[in-house]
C-alpha cells in the first residue's frame, strides 16, 4: 500500500483517508493548514488508487480496502493517533476506531460512507459515481460541490477520469448491503469522535446522518457547518484544518 507521510512542527500524528476515486495527494490543501499545528502527516493511498496495487489474488471490494487500510494503520501507528476520513475513508476510520480502540486517540469523519437508507439501496446510492458520459461526470460535480463550480468541464473531466480506472468500476459494482456499518458496530465505537455532515451535502442522502445519529454513542459530537458539501476538504481546507486541530486539543 503506497502512502506519504510529512513532518509538522506539532506534536499530534494525524492520518487523512481519502474517498472512493481519489488519493491521499488530494488532501494536499488541507495537509497546507494542518502542517504547522501536527507532529506527523500520513496520507495513504487506499488499495487499488493512487499508487497502491490491488492484490492479484483478491477481489476489489470495501473489505479488502478495510483490511489494506488496517494493516497500514497497525504498521505506521506507534501511539495513539487522530485519523480523519472522508466519504469511503470515513467508513475506514469509523470500522478502525470501533475494533482497534486503543490505537485511535479520536476520529474526524466528514460525510462518511457505510450509513444505511430506508428509502434506497445501496447500489442507488452508488449509482451516480458510475460516470457513463460527460453528462454524468458534469451532474456529479454539481453534488460534490456545495459552490458552484468554477471551470466545470474541466473538473468534470477530471472526476470522469478518477472514476473510470478499472479497479474503481469494480470496487463500485461490487458494493452492497455488506458494507453498511452495522448498528452494533457504531454503537460500540469507543474513541472520542467529531462527525461531520455539511448542509450542502448532496451526494449521500440525508438518511445515512440519520442512521449515524440513531446508532452511534451519545460522546459522538455532530456538526452540521454551512457552506459544506461532500468535498469540504477542497472547498474550506482552512476551517476543516480549524475543527481538526480544535478537536485534537480538546480531546
Amino acid at each position: 500500500m503506497h502512502w506519504m507521510s510529512a513532518e509538522g512542527g506539532g506534536r499530534h500524528t494525524v492520518v487523512l483517508v481519502h474517498g472512493l476515486g481519489s488519493r491521499g495527494s488530494h488532501y494536499r490543501r488541507l495537509c497546507d493548514a494542518l502542517l504547522p499545528e501536527v507532529g506527523r502527516l500520513f496520507l495513504p493511498d487506499l488499495l487499488g488508487h493512487g499508487f497502491s496495487d490491488t492484490p492479484p489474488d483478491e477481489e476489489l471490494n470495501a473489505r479488502t480496502l478495510q483490511r489494506g487500510l488496517e494493516d497500514f494503520l497497525d504498521g505506521v501507528l506507534d501511539s495513539p493517533g487522530l485519523l480523519y476520513g472522508n466519504s469511503l475513508g470515513g467508513r475506514g476510520v469509523l470500522c478502525y476506531g470501533a475494533s482497534r480502540p486503543e490505537r485511535v486517540r479520536g476520529l474526524v469523519v466528514t460525510s462518511p460512507a457505510g450509513g444505511r437508507a430506508r428509502s434506497l439501496s445501496v447500489k442507488q446510492v452508488t449509482e451516480p459515481f458510475l460516470v457513463r458520459t460527460y453528462t454524468d461526470a458534469m451532474d456529479l460535480a454539481d453534488r460534490i460541490f456545495a459552490r458552484p463550480v468554477r471551470m466545470k468541464p474541466a473538473v468534470a473531466w477530471a472526476i470522469r477520469r478518477q472514476l473510470l480506472v478499472p479497479q474503481v468500476i469494480t470496487l463500485l459494482k461490487n458494493t452492497d448491503e455488506r458494507d453498511v456499518i452495522p448498528p452494533e458496530t457504531l454503537r460500540e465505537l469507543k474513541p472520542p469522535t467529531l462527525f461531520i455532515w455539511g448542509r450542502a451535502e448532496r451526494v449521500l442522502p440525508r438518511e445515512h446522518l440519520e442512521y449515524f445519529r440513531e446508532n452511534l454513542p451519545d460522546h459522538v459530537h455532530f456538526e452540521e457547518p454551512d457552506g459544506y458539501g461532500h468535498s469540504a476538504y477542497i472547498e474550506h481546507p482552512e476551517d476543516l484544518a480549524r475543527r481538526i486541530l480544535r478537536f485534537a486539543e480538546a480531546i
